[in-house]
């Protein structure tokens, strides 16, 4: 069973040596800034953290790496797929889940191709 605390710490992934570097365009940094202004104003979250990104991955990337990150900020994930991935929480934990997954987006935001 996970604990919720108030507080959500970035969940850090090791480096994968064989994962490619991408270097985010000015449009890319600020396409992510809006994507995350929008996401926090869709779910309610009135002041979201500063998030460092770990690094920009590929859309076929997306569900397995936000998958590990959830996980490694202790989410129950299962089912991962290259279509997605399931999580489950109580409704008390609803606020915890989406502050976490705002963390997980903003850490691998998505370089558009």
């Amino acid at each position: 069973m996970r604990l919720v605390t108030d507080e959500v710490q970035p969940a850090l992934l090791l480096p994968d040596p064989t994962v490619k570097t991408i270097v985010p365009t000015r449009e890319q940094l600020a396409e992510r800034e809006l994507a995350l202004a929008r996401k926090a104003q869709q779910n309610g979250l009135v002041d979201p953290p500063d998030v460092a990104v770990v690094r920009w991955i590929t859309r076929d990337e997306h569900p397995s790496v936000m998958a590990d990150c959830l996980i490694a900020a202790g989410w129950p994930i299962t089912n991962v797929s290259a279509s997605g991935y399931d999580v489950e929480y109580t409704a008390d934990q609803e606020a915890a889940m989406i502050l976490s997954d705002y963390v997980c987006d903003a850490q691998y935001p998505v370089a558009a191709p």
